[in-house]
């Protein structure tokens, strides 16, 4: 499958609804402010809006951030979207009690996403696995996570959902894995 076809069945899963592990996650996660890293056109961010979340939205695309912003105005919504490059992104420390990316792998910021979040903040992520690999070859290694590789990244968080999905047939960002983790009470350090 050519990275095109991909990208246009990636576009017309439902690009203006919330990622399906997102919203089954919601009833466990406390109100707050919201981080969406790698934001994409809003649709993640535009959902915690609406849910009652002051929401900043991280994307390198500029247009991306636009169309989001667009997205969160037509439903009535408010999102503060940045323009960032991921790769040199800095997340304040104990600023958010929800930090959340999906379909993008953002290794280097592992730690400071823990450290983002606020005592008892959640972070909720998902993204695929090297599974896709076997029906994509073209797709980039190091753009996929490892087996395990999120439970051990975030091992200093309390897990509290953590699933790997295999392959279903040939449809592309179907092997998944995904993770629900709470930052423990201030007394316990974070990072090592």
């Amino acid at each position: 499958m050519s990275d095109s076809l991909i990208l246009k069945e990636i576009k017309e899963y439902y690009w203006d609804q919330p990622v399906p592990f997102l919203v089954e996650q919601l009833p466990r996660l406390r109100n707050g402010r919201a981080l969406d890293l790698a934001m994409g056109e809003g649709r993640n961010a535009v959902y915690l809006a609406e849910q009652g979340f002051t929401v900043d939205a991280v994307d390198l695309s500029e247009k991306a951030v636009r169309k989001g912003m667009a997205l969160a105005h037509g439903r009535g919504v408010s999102i503060n979207g940045i323009v960032a490059d991921l790769d040199h992104y800095r997340i304040p420390p104990d600023r958010y009690d929800l930090i959340c990316c999906f379909f993008f792998l953002a290794r280097p910021l592992f730690s400071e996403i823990a450290k983002g979040l606020r005592p008892g903040g959640a972070l909720v992520y998902q993204s695929v696995t090297t599974e896709e690999l076997k029906i994509n070859p073209t797709f980039r290694r190091e753009w996929c996570l490892e087996q395990n590789e999120l439970l051990h990244a975030f091992r200093d968080l309390r897990i509290l959902v953590y699933h790997e999905s295999s392959l279903r047939g040939t449809t592309s960002h179907s092997a998944l894995a995904s993770l629900l983790a709470i930052r423990p009470d201030s007394s316990e350090p974070i990072g090592r």
